[in-house]
């Protein structure tokens, strides 16, 4: 770079400017020779001796020319002084590169680094770090592009977008200074130059010598210098805190430099006169130089003196320039080539073309990839390369990605050297220079075995699906979090009655009877026992969707499924194994109780039979009506119309006759126990339809007054099919079994009240069987009562004439006498219907 681009003119006349020279020519060899001598202590020489090879300074790689890196080379203005400090100390300082600022300071901040070259002070790194003197000052310049405004202030930021480097003080000022400027932190100088140039922000605040260097390097014609701010650079040394013997030894070091030394290194580098204040001495010259003005002839002798010494400088600084350039080219082609080396090296295809699609370059692993030489493909264009049901779609892609910034990648299948054609995503960005298009660049990703694989997993989960929806157990798979639902089967859509998304919504509690000890309560404690101990098996009370419950087996176990705690749950439906325990033990009580029965019977019998007979003969007897009796009556001196007044006062008949009738009810009960432990007559064809009616034609006739039934006032509706085969079995059983069920049905809705009863009855062949259904409307009954229905001597009835001996006969007869079986299906206020299955015989029997 040369000095002259970033040097402001002398002000003032020739005259004065000869003048100044004339004087600075005198005072030269005075200032020079005034180098002050540099005294450290004795605890400061030692201190310099124990960390003369250990101090580590920090490189900032991108501050030129204050400060920055060039082919490994630490160079600048803070460079050369750390040179002059390392000859003067008689010390060597290692020096460590950072790649930005913020990285320098927060080594320095965390004392990776014991020294920073270039800072500025300020309150809040005051606190971490020590500073010594400032060693240059620099103003900071406004830079827009040219159009713009020439002149303008930092308070006319505002509203603007302004680049600033990240960390560094002029941010902190401009946001106290300017809180309506729209600050845009960047990473360097160059960084905020290049994203200037090409109209990403409107302004750059940068100290006047780094922003002319990068201007000049990178050619940025279209900027210029607009104005300064109110702040400017006093740049010191940074020094860790606990280190406060460094800050002393670099002050005295930095003051024993002589100013003639540090104005060189100042126009060397930056080409500015430095920046400093005016002192008393400096006073002193100045009155020196007016009054030495008689002496203009010998100065303008001594000016082609001078101007001969400025031409060797500046032709020694433009070499030196140009000797940068030539070093910023070679570092340029060496990162090149560098930038070529990794690329030739990536797993992806990297490839260049220009406008027409036509391949200008292609890395090592395009060459590996498809099997074509490096001539095949530059020969060639893009479109050569795709299936040719896909060349329409790339011609238009490539006008796409030319006309704007759409990245995304697009797959083509490409034919390889072989003939095969794999399928790749490419993603291309255009290339311009300037502001037009002159190519694209991106990459290619061969995605063909991922997309096999992933063909495969799809192929495996279907697979998957397949068997879990094939398993005859409804299978749920909950979070073992909260037990939510996170995915089931098709057997659990039919055993629970809903579609997936109806099961999916509901939770353990909607799909539970919720009678304890079947409560969400309880489903959680089995889902933490099967995490925390294993696999669980137990029974279950469900609940389908419709309201109907019916019994289950759940087996719970925990796993891992893509990373996610699961708990595991296989249903199975045990409703029929339930019953079939049920009647089993049904049969066993049946078996014992008719065993009992019949001793019983016997032995309740004759003495009964003893009970009636006197109860019909003392009934006889005290008859005012018989002869005998009169006869009697007569003999004795009794009248009998004073014997039959006395009998009705004392309510004798009305003993009787409620005596003989809890004799008949016993009699009833006993015959019930006969009929109960008595062996089936043989068995005949019979039809159960004309069972049926007799059973109804026999209820029809049933009457008392005193509980207030009658079965006349009950509605009978029949849907019987006709032409039922028959079956086998016993007339008269069967009759007690449908005429048992009409009674029960028929007493429970008028004790009741049942507005409108109804009994409906529906007889029908299902398959192999005989269906027969007693359904009325009355009030139902809970599930416990339904559990015990046909459990001997259990009755609802006790104490209102019943014996808990008629249900009991029922579900004897169908199973034990007609292989046949029994159900009710009731809840609290839905009735009952009783369900009642009898085979119908094989023709070979």
């Amino acid at each position: 770079m040369s000095a002259s681009a970033v040097r402001h003119p002398f002000p003032g006349s020739p005259a004065t400017v000869i003048c100044l020279l004339f004087c600075l020519l005198l005072l030269g060899p005075v200032a020079h020779s005034a180098t002050a001598p540099l005294q450290l202590t004795h605890a400061e020489q030692s201190w310099l001796k124990r960390h003369a090879r250990t101090i580590r300074v920090g490189m900032l790689p991108n501050y030129p020319p204050i400060e920055f890196t060039e082919q490994g080379r630490h160079q600048g203005l803070t460079a050369d002084y750390l040179r002059l400090l390392e000859k003067r100390l008689d010390i060597h300082f290692l020096r460590i590169p950072a790649r930005n600022w913020g990285e320098l300071l927060q080594m320095a901040l965390d004392h990776r680094i014991d020294l920073i070259g270039s800072i500025q002070q300020t309150p809040r790194r005051s606190r971490k770090l020590l500073f010594t003197s400032v060693y240059v000052r620099l103003p900071n310049v406004i830079i827009t592009r040219k159009g713009g405004p020439k002149k303008l202030t930092e308070q006319q930021l505002a509203g603007k977008k302004v680049a600033v480097v990240r960390g560094y003080a002029s941010e902190s000022y401009l946001q106290k200074k300017v809180p309506k400027a729209l600050l845009v932190a960047v990473n360097s100088d160059l960084d905020g130059l290049q994203q200037l140039a090409f109209g990403k922000v409107d302004a750059l605040v940068s100290d006047l010598s780094v922003a002319s260097w990068n201007i000049d390097q990178l050619g940025l014609s279209n900027l210029q210098a607009s104005g300064f701010i109110d702040f400017r650079w006093d740049l010191r040394f940074g020094i860790r805190n606990d280190w406060p013997e460094l800050q002393k030894i670099l002050n005295k070091a930095l003051d024993a430099i002589p100013q003639q030394d540090k104005d060189e290194l100042f126009r060397h580098w930056v080409g500015l006169s430095p920046e400093k204040p005016f002192n008393r001495r400096e006073i002193v010259i100045v009155a020196l130089v007016l009054g030495l003005c008689l002496l203009l002839m010998l100065a303008i002798g001594l000016w082609n003196r001078m101007l001969g010494r400025e031409v060797r400088r500046q032709t020694l600084a433009l070499q030196q320039a140009l000797e940068r350039e030539r070093n910023a080219r070679t570092e340029a082609d060496s990162k090149e080539a560098q930038l070529r080396e990794l690329t030739d090296n990536l797993p992806q295809t990297v490839f260049e073309t220009d406008c027409d699609g036509r391949i200008t370059y292609v890395n090592n692993q395009a060459l590996e990839w498809s099997g074509y030489s490096r001539e095949q493909i530059l020969s060639s264009r893009i479109q050569d390369f795709q299936h040719p049901d896909d060349q329409p779609r790339i011609e238009e892609r490539i006008k796409v990605l030319l006309n704007g910034d759409d990245a995304t990648g697009r797959l083509y299948r490409i034919c390889l050297a072989d003939g095969r054609f794999r399928n790749a995503l490419i993603y291309a960005r255009a290339i311009h220079s300037g502001n037009k298009p002159v190519g694209l660049r991106g990459i290619l990703v061969d995605i063909t075995e991922r997309q096999q694989a992933e063909q495969e997993l799809r192929e495996s989960e279907e697979r998957f699906r397949e068997i879990f929806n094939a398993t005859t157990e409804a299978l749920f798979i909950h979070n073992a979090e909260d037990g939510r639902i996170l995915d089931l089967n098709h057997t659990a859509e039919i055993m629970y009655r809903g579609n997936r998304q109806q099961l999916l919504a509901s939770d353990v509690d909607t799909l539970s009877s919720g009678i304890a000890p079947y409560t969400r309560k309880d489903a959680r404690h089995h889902l933490e026992t099967a995490y925390r101990e294993g696999p669980q098996v137990f029974e279950w009370h469900s609940r389908r969707l419709d309201g109907e419950l019916f019994w289950t087996e759940v087996s719970l176990r925990a796993t891992t499924i893509a990373g996610r705690q699961v708990m595991i749950a296989g249903v199975r439906d045990i409703s029929q194994r339930k019953q079939m325990e049920e009647f089993m033990l049904q049969s066993e009580k049946m078996l014992t109780i008719g065993k009992l029965a019949a001793g019983i019977a016997h032995e309740i019998n004759n003495p009964l039979a003893g009970v009636l007979q006197n109860l019909q003969i003392l009934s006889l007897r005290l008859d005012p009506e018989g002869a005998a009796n009169q006869d009697t009556a007569a003999e004795t001196g009794l009248p009998p119309e004073t014997l039959a007044a006395y009998l009705k006062q004392r309510q004798i008949p009305h003993i009787i006759d409620s005596a003989t009738e809890a004799a008949l009810h016993a009699r009833t009960i006993v015959e019930d126990l006969l009929t109960f432990s008595r062996r089936p007559n043989r068995k005949r064809p019979v039809d159960l339809a004309t069972v049926i009616k007799t059973a109804l034609k026999l209820a029809s006739t049933e009457f008392d007054p005193g509980q207030n039934f009658d079965f006349r006032h009950i509605r009978i509706e029949k849907r019987m099919a006709s032409s039922l085969p028959m079956i086998q079995g016993t007339s008269d059983q069967l009759q007690q079994v449908v005429l048992n069920l009409l009674r029960n049905a028929a007493q429970a809705m008028i004790e009741a009240g049942t507005e409108k009863p109804t009994i409906s009855i529906t007889l029908e062949q299902h398959g192999q069987h005989i269906l027969l259904q007693i359904k009325d409307n009355g009030p139902g009954m809970d599930e416990q009562t339904r559990l015990r229905i046909f459990e001997p001597f259990f009755s609802t009835r006790l104490g209102r004439g019943g014996t808990g001996l008629g249900l009991a006969l029922v579900s004897y007869i169908v199973h034990q006498n007609h292989g046949g079986s029994i159900s009710v299906e009731s809840s609290p206020g839905r009735g009952c219907c009783f369900s009642i299955r009898l085979p119908i015989p094989r023709e070979d029997s």
